[in-house]
């Protein structure tokens, strides 16, 4: 699954990524513990055919309010509600990497995985258009798809988000590409590096370079 990740990118890191500029307020500063319903960055192919930089509330809001911030691949295409967005509102996430945990002598142990090079991944989501749960402003929210973990990264957790390789990230996008096609984008990454993190990640109320510091307390 994918319940807390990293971004520390910055914008010349997925430039290519976007085929307009886009304003300092799209542009979030670096956060290490991004967690449900932050404000995260994701990128959408809009109306005019551009892929755009936006920013949304992560996770698509139930009836009741409650966040729903994982989609399993395996179902998206038939599960409510993520089967409307699934068909034509999907987007990529930018990020640095994620957390994931193992309980290690008694105590939730955090793990960073990220890309070899340290360069930014691109996670598959599907977004929604509603109102915000307190205010009644309208918002986009965001759902990250998640996959069974491959071989290298299953002793860490059975499940993980679904990455999108820039070269895919057209087909990806559009719309129009149909539904079957765009499940065949949904595979495991492999090559993934796992690094232990500091323990401080397991509140949300730290951030901080210092929280990729295994040693950080």
């Amino acid at each position: 699954m994918c319940g807390r990740f990293v971004n520390k990118l910055d914008r010349s890191e997925f430039r290519s990524w976007v085929d307009t500029d886009w304003d300092d307020e799209e542009q979030l500063p670096f956060n290490f513990n991004v967690a449900p319903t932050d404000p995260i960055q994701f990128i959408r192919l809009d109306e005019d055919g551009l892929r755009h930089l936006r920013i949304a509330r992560w996770g698509l809001l139930t009836k009741d309010g409650r966040p729903l911030i994982n989609a399993r691949g395996e179902s998206v295409a038939t599960t409510f509600p993520f089967k409307f967005s699934f068909g034509k509102r999907r987007c990529v996430v930018p990020m640095s990497g994620y957390y994931e945990w193992k309980t290690e002598g008694g105590a939730k142990q955090p793990y960073f995985v990220h890309a070899p090079d340290d360069g930014p991944l691109a996670a598959a989501g599907v977004f929604e258009r509603t109102k915000h749960p307190k205010t009644g402003e309208p918002i986009d929210t965001v759902a990250i798809l998640t996959t069974a973990s491959g071989d290298d990264l299953r002793s860490l957790h059975e499940r993980m988000p679904v990455f999108i390789s820039p070269e895919k990230h057209a087909l990806w996008l559009d719309p129009e590409t149909p539904i079957a096609v765009a499940q065949q984008l949904l595979l495991p990454l492999s090559g993934l590096v796992i690094a232990k993190a500091s323990k401080r990640v397991n509140s949300v109320k730290n951030d901080g370079p210092d929280l990729l510091d295994p040693l950080a307390v």
